[in-house]
């Protein structure tokens, strides 16, 4: 009476009922071998992935472990970059305050403890003032004086 009944296998073969516990291992044993395929593709995958950012991602780390945040001749590091604005602000601070000469078309900018001043002034004297306002101002190294006169 079992053996009447006819279950389909996986090669869509008709099979008597007594085998589908052979079936049932088939499909099981089909399974496993896809998941093995997969794990082992992706286990490749991901070495691959490793490798990928190992070469990638290493001289990025090595270059900012290297460089940080230092500076070099043509360029400020962090500490520098704080102390060059501070330096600015003095020195802009002092020409602002000055009663004798107005410097509205002066722009101050530091680099390395060095302040350039640009623009325009009225007078020699004026320029020479504003020489003298910077050179004096706090934590000042050096100034060039690039101010132009205006007549």
């Amino acid at each position: 009476m079992g053996s009447n009944i006819l279950v389909m296998d996986i090669g869509g073969r008709c099979q008597p009922m007594r085998d589908v516990a052979k079936i049932g291992t088939q499909i099981q044993r089909k399974k496993e071998n896809t998941m093995k395929r997969i794990f082992n593709n992706w286990r490749k995958s991901g070495n691959r992935l490793v490798v990928i950012l190992c070469v990638s991602v290493c001289p990025i780390v090595a270059g900012l472990m290297m460089g940080g945040c230092a500076g070099d001749r043509y360029h400020e590091s962090t500490g520098e970059d704080i102390d060059d604005t501070a330096i600015t602000a003095r020195v802009k601070s002092a020409l602002g305050s000055d009663p004798q000469y107005k410097y509205d078309d002066v722009h101050v900018t530091t680099f390395k403890g060095t302040v350039q001043l640009s623009g325009f002034v009225v007078s020699r004297d004026a320029k020479s003032h504003a020489y003298d306002l910077a050179k004096n101002t706090e934590g000042v190294k050096g100034v060039t004086n690039s101010i132009d006169i205006r007549q």
